[in-house]
């Protein structure tokens, strides 16, 4: 039998929709195409995390035909293939082929029956062995090869797009720096950036998903960026780095975040809002049940976008869990400010 369906989903989306998929015990082949440092991988695990089984990671790019096979020993004066130790050995597994474009033609042939048709030469997968694929598109000015149209024929292939909401919503629940949340909220353009034409060949350093993780873990904990100033740029490249660390300067020059709660009408309408973005970030973390007041006050200046007030408070009060700000006033405001910025963006 053969498929040919192709969706193009967002990050989150992609995450509910192979989950429907596997759930649905349906034995077909699945590919998630992506740019780097999307976190397809990290999907993929993420899924199978959450449905209780057991996620194989296999790189075929790093092997050979024999790998998948296996090798022959004599037993009973029969060559038998003595089965490749990877393969899953209970039911209810996902056999994750990353890369799988990057693989050599022959690995590519090898891997066929057992992506296909769930078996490899006499060994055959457990019952509900979900097989999933993930690669990069040529466009995305990576190598690789191409895969066999008889191959992409038979797996239904999920495009995976960059989307910085859910992004930005796992990287607050995974304790990304909140430096780098605030910047990229301000400039969602900046979460993935890939190098284009001959910058490929130049290029070591880029932003993506992936690499602003790496950047959180360096900047962690230190305040002067300077002094990881050649680290940040090779995570991000240089172009990035320059923008990201000028921001942070910025930010640390303006009033600090304690100023602006305890004088609330201070903020300027003209204040560069990437500069608020991280200001108000800070604010949400160090508002405390004495400053009530100067929080609310804060939230009904009028100099502050509608969208960073709801941001503000939702983070507050869910990130922080600063559920004393819940007053009746607050989420009464809460709810027009949000709906204004619903309103603004639709």
């Amino acid at each position: 039998m053969f498929f040919t369906l192709t969706i193009e989903l967002k990050m989150a989306e992609t995450a509910k929709t192979l989950k429907k998929l596997l759930m649905k015990r349906i034995d077909v082949p699945i590919y998630v195409w992506g740019p780097p440092g999307i976190g397809k991988s990290d999907v993929i695990k993420q899924v199978g995390k959450e449905l209780g089984v057991d996620v194989i990671d296999i790189r075929l790019s790093l092997m050979d035909p024999t790998d998948l096979r296996g090798v022959p020993m004599i037993i009973d004066g029969e060559a038998k293939w003595v089965k490749p130790s990877f393969l899953p050995k209970k039911e209810n597994s996902i056999m994750f082929f990353d890369e799988l474009n990057h693989a050599p033609p022959s690995v590519q042939s090898a891997a066929y029956q057992i992506i296909l048709d769930g078996r490899i030469g006499e060994h055959t997968l457990p019952d509900n062995t979900i097989r999933i694929a993930a690669g990069n598109q040529k466009g995305d000015g990576i190598l690789g090869y191409d895969l066999p149209l008889p191959l992409k024929n038979r797996f239904v292939h999920i495009e995976m797009r960059c989307d910085s909401d859910a992004w930005l919503e796992w990287a607050e629940e995974e304790g990304i720096d909140a430096r780098i949340i605030a910047f990229i909220y301000s400039k969602p353009e900046l979460l993935m950036d890939l190098p284009k034409g001959q910058e490929t060949q130049k290029a070591y350093g880029f932003p993506t998903p992936r690499s602003w993780a790496f950047t959180s873990t360096i900047i962690k904990g230190t305040e002067d960026l300077n002094e990881l100033r050649s680290m940040v740029e090779g995570a991000i490249g240089k172009k990035t780095a320059s923008i990201f660390l000028t921001h942070i300067r910025m930010v640390s020059e303006y009033k600090s975040p304690q100023f602006i709660l305890d004088n609330p009408t201070y903020v300027d309408k003209d204040l560069d809002r990437s500069i608020l973005w991280s200001i108000l970030s800070s604010v949400a973390h160090i508002v405390t049940q004495n400053k009530i007041d100067e929080f609310t006050a804060l939230m009904s200046n009028p100099a502050i976008p509608a969208e960073l007030t709801a941001y503000t408070f939702r983070l507050a009060t869910n990130k922080y869990n600063k559920r004393y700000l819940l007053t009746s006033e607050l989420v009464n405001m809460f709810l027009s400010k949000e709906e204004v910025a619903l309103s603004m963006g639709s």
